[in-house]
């Protein structure tokens, strides 16, 4: 499914008084680093973290209208919300005009909006990075505090209340994550992981865990199931023998693995179907997958959440399972004699 977003920097009817600026502000030339890239919104990782953080630091500084102040307050915490958005949407969504926003860009001596989102994708992966996370997180890295058995120590009940807070937010980002799966995507993704000869599924780094546990999942209620990961067949020698009767699931968070990401376009050019669960709506996964399932895996914490992914995971081998009952039975019985054979588990001693 290859997602494209279209927009335009139009200024539509606005009350000049409310949203006009005089120009660039004194230090908006500071807020766009030298390094910043030209093309606006297709150019890829020019903008280096140095300079993000010299833009985040200037955009807090920078006078700003009320409305403005809004937009700001986007980019900073969230700025894959703008990532995401047309010009339009983002005015709507946040009850302003597209020429508010359009002067906020110029205001931070951005090419327009198309610039504007460039940023923000930027601004979206270093906050994925776990070094960001670790420092924002909470404020506890900046503000001393060493943490669980650090010497900053941890105040009786602070540990459990953040446990509590983390998982309501593992909890609504699984709800949110299912509720916003179409049902034709998934009953697609569903058919295709049954009835494909093969299906080789990759994720590496911090998506490896979840890539393992779905090859293992579908590995007992249907055969041809590999993992070309850490661990798993080598990804080069199994895409070898792949064809469009096949299919890939490349499973990545951001920022995506490399090799994942070359995994599925090779899929791709070799009209392998390719089934991407990733948590970017933009990110290069969608550019290159035929189904595209997102999860949530937005987290206060230092580490981003993989319970969403995870859930997605064992919710289609749970649907793959019952598209073929009786097959899926010959597995598993075979699964339980192969288990006893071998004593896999352990038996407590009566």
């Amino acid at each position: 499914m290859k997602q494209k977003t279209l927009h335009k920097d139009t200024q539509t009817g606005s009350n000049p008084a409310a949203d006009s600026v005089a120009g660039p502000h004194p230090e908006a030339s500071a807020a766009r680093p030298s390094s910043a890239p030209e093309g606006g919104l297709e150019d890829k990782g020019e903008w280096t973290a140095a300079a993000l953080e010299t833009f985040e630091r200037n955009l807090r500084r920078l006078p700003l209208t009320p409305s403005q102040q809004a937009l700001a307050s986007v980019v900073l915490d969230n700025p894959e919300r703008v990532a995401m958005s047309t010009i339009h949407a983002l005015a709507a969504d946040l009850s302003v005009n597209e020429s508010t926003i359009a002067r906020f860009a110029l205001a931070l001596e951005l090419k327009g909006y198309a610039e504007l989102r460039s940023i923000c994708r930027a601004l979206a992966r270093n906050h994925a990075g776990m070094l960001w996370r670790f420092t924002h997180a909470d404020g506890k890295a900046s503000s001393g505090n060493a943490g669980i058995g650090g010497a900053g120590g941890e105040r009786d009940g602070e540990s459990q209340s953040r446990r509590d807070a983390l998982a309501a937010q593992d909890g609504a980002a699984i709800a949110s994550s299912f509720a916003r799966i179409d049902e034709t995507l998934w009953c697609k993704a569903v058919t295709l992981l049954s009835s494909a000869e093969h299906v080789c599924v990759m994720g590496l780094r911090q998506s490896q865990p979840v890539a393992s546990m779905m090859a293992y999942l579908l590995a007992l209620v249907r055969s041809e199931v590999r993992e070309l990961s850490a661990g798993g067949v080598s990804h080069v020698d199994a895409l070898r023998d792949l064809g469009s009767r096949d299919c890939v699931v490349a499973i990545a968070t951001r920022p995506c693995s490399n090799d994942t990401v070359k995994v599925a376009r090779w899929a791709r050019e070799h009209g392998v179907p390719v089934i991407a669960i990733t948590d970017e709506v933009l990110g290069p996964l969608g550019e290159l997958a035929d189904d595209v399932l997102l999860a949530n895996t937005d987290s206060d914490a230092v580490l981003s959440s993989m319970t969403a992914l995870v859930s997605i995971v064992q919710a289609l081998a749970n649907d793959v399972a019952v598209v073929d009952i009786d097959s899926t039975r010959a597995h598993l019985e075979e699964q339980e004699r192969l288990l006893n054979f071998f004593e896999v588990y352990s038996r407590k001693k009566s």
